[in-house]
């Protein structure tokens, strides 16, 4: 479930739930001359039922949609977690750069690095067609992205500090490569869905008797 559709989702249980748990207040109170403590027990009480039980039923039905386990839902949910944090440390080193050049080659490698999450995020069951990217491309470039931005503010630049500031960003490229490849692998299935329409649409207009 997206976001904003989980937060509407939340708000109408609460809705439907505090209007649950009046409607058990008033009866109980007014209609069956139960004491006011009590009354409002139950009415907690029975708020907390609807309110569970709608968050059961909603969970049920947004694992049932996506096609996944409870079990598979949280591993990919944790992992997304973990994900979020990492992306926040690659933002903050590659902003330290003050070269506008190795800015703009940052902000373009970020801005596929949140593509990738981003399209997950939104279909988790596709995580499982980026898991290198989150196991293992993700870790190394925050790693040694975080080791360029540290080396690069060193006032000193001797030769072996030159020498490991040029291995490193050969090795950011290398990784730009597999994000770039972690990137076309999720959009695959998008592309093909995209060609079987643009097929049927011409097979449609050529099926279609031209008006004269």
């Amino acid at each position: 479930m997206k976001p904003i559709l989980s937060i509407m989702y939340t708000v109408l249980s609460l809705g439907i739930a505090s209007l649950s748990g009046f409607s058990i207040w008033a009866v109980s109170w007014i209609g069956m001359d139960i004491s006011y403590l009590l009354s409002s027990v139950y009415a907690l009480a029975g708020a907390a039922v609807v309110f569970t039980g709608l968050k059961v039923v909603g969970r049920h039905k947004m694992l049932k949609n996506i096609g996944m386990s409870g079990r598979e839902y949280k591993f990919v949910k944790e992992n997304l977690i973990e994900g979020k944090e990492k992306i926040k440390r690659l933002q903050k080193s590659m902003f330290s750069f003050k070269d506008l050049l190795a800015s703009k080659q940052n902000y373009e490698v970020l801005r596929k690095v949140k593509r990738i999450d981003s399209l997950v995020r939104n279909e988790p069951k596709r995580f499982y067609q980026a898991e290198s990217f989150y196991f293992y491309h993700l870790n190394s470039l925050v790693e040694l992205t975080e080791k360029h931005a540290f080396l690069n503010k060193q006032p000193h630049r001797t030769v072996d500090l030159v020498i490991s500031l040029n291995e490193t960003r050969d090795a950011i490229k290398l990784l730009e490569k597999q994000i770039d490849s972690d990137l076309g692998i999720l959009l695959e299935g998008d592309i093909q869905t995209l060609h079987m329409e643009l097929d049927m649409a011409k097979q449609t207009l050529n099926k279609k008797p031209l008006i004269k």
